[in-house]
């Protein structure tokens, strides 16, 4: 007897509109894991630009531009509206057994209550760092740091009426956003699928220049004010190193002014945002990216630069430590200072068989998230939220 498979699952992902391009191509990479174990996929979102092939159906509920600088009072009554637009389109489909929460969980309640109501399998995609923290550390205005955290608690409701939980890590990010009461919901390390034949080696470590870089938002949550403060006590040993900053954001201007007053405006070299075309090259460049960032889940500067071979200096949080052993495929940095970064990369600047850690951080790349991979684990993420074994005899 042959071995059949049942049929393919019938799901619909629901988000809230996306206007930065990141989450866009986010959506895209999740849609894109999703096509070989589903038979039809429904797509509740708005200012989505990509096109499929029959088998997904986009349904755009909202086309206006959004943006962070926004009342918050606006914003919320806006999310609201959003979130009633996705309800009435949500309430029109019924030819679907599993709804996928993606980007903007957070603020989806009702689209997720009406779901429940509905009696769908329900997923929740638990991605990025722990919001409360990333809460805290981006409020600005009193109305920011008050609302941000009640939000986040009201959010554990979510956790409460999902099927399952995705999570883009293992046990170190299960701690870290404090889901170990959800540990048999949780279906572990499925996340973005890396194209590892763009993102490769062109250069060999040896034959790349002394140079630190950085890439990534340039916000306090980064860290990005630290590693700027470290670059003097990194050229106290290494006068030779040179460093590159690249990102946009609202510490942007602070940065500059930072390295301009500690003298080391001349040693670092801001490009700005940076071209997806050109990603690769800049990679390639560098000999340690570094990130301090405080709070994340597993960064995908990360993944990307590794898949070039270019060792990475990161913080240890989020899912960070299920990814790297300190050494073997790149670095931690353990404490999060100027000084305690400037420690790490003179350390893996200094590290005696550079080449082979760099090999091995692509070797974890190529094992871990391959597009054949990830789409595998989303395969088995749908057969736990449905009971379904997989394979039949016929």
């Amino acid at each position: 007897m042959q071995p059949l498979r049942k049929p393919k699952f019938r799901v619909c992902v629901v988000t809230l509109p996306i206007y930065g391009h990141n989450e866009k191509i986010g959506l895209d990479n999740f849609i894109q894991l999703l096509l070989p174990s589903c038979e039809k996929i429904f797509v509740v979102t708005g200012n989505f630009p990509f096109k499929y092939n029959e088998h997904v159906n986009i349904i755009n509920v909202e086309n206006t531009r959004g943006g962070q600088r926004l009342n918050l009072l606006f914003r919320i009554f806006r999310n609201v509206v959003s979130q009633v637009k996705i309800v009435i389109q949500l309430g029109k489909l019924s030819h679907f057994s599993i709804a996928l929460f993606h980007i903007g969980v957070y603020h989806n309640r009702l689209p997720l209550l009406l779901a429940k109501l509905l009696r769908k399998k329900i997923v929740v995609y638990q991605f990025g760092g722990n919001y409360l923290l990333e809460s805290r550390l981006a409020g600005i205005t009193m109305w920011q740091k008050f609302v941000y955290p009640v939000a986040a608690i009201l959010s554990l409701a979510n956790y409460y009426l999902a099927d399952v939980i995705i999570c883009e890590g293992g046990e170190q990010l299960i701690k870290w956003n404090q889901l170990e009461r959800y540990h048999e919901k949780l279906a572990c390390w499925v996340a973005r699928y890396l194209n590892t034949q763009r993102f490769r080696i062109l250069k060999s470590i040896e034959e790349r220049p002394a140079q630190v870089g950085y890439f990534g938002r340039l916000d306090p949550k980064k860290g990005i004010l630290n590693f700027v403060r470290a670059i003097p006590l990194v050229l106290k040993d290494m006068p030779s190193v040179n460093f590159v900053v690249s990102g946009t954001g609202p510490l942007r201007k602070r940065i500059m002014e930072e390295a301009r007053c500690i003298g080391v405006l001349d040693k670092v070299k801001f490009v700005g945002f940076i071209d997806e075309d050109e990603l690769v090259t800049f990679y390639n460049q560098l000999k340690l990216l570094v990130l301090p960032t405080y709070d994340d889940g597993v960064p995908e500067v990360v993944k990307e630069a590794m898949a070039c071979g270019t060792p990475v200096a990161v913080t240890p949080v989020g899912g960070i430590p299920d990814l790297i052993r300190d050494g073997e495929e790149s670095f931690i940095i353990h404490t999060n200072t100027p000084e305690g970064i400037a420690r790490t990369i003179v350390r893996a600047l200094s590290f005696a068989d550079l080449r082979t850690l760099a090999l091995n951080g692509r070797k974890l790349i190529e094992k871990v998230y391959t597009y054949e991979v990830m789409a595998r684990r989303y395969e088995e993420m749908l057969r736990k939220v449905t009971g379904d074994p997989g394979l039949v005899q016929s």
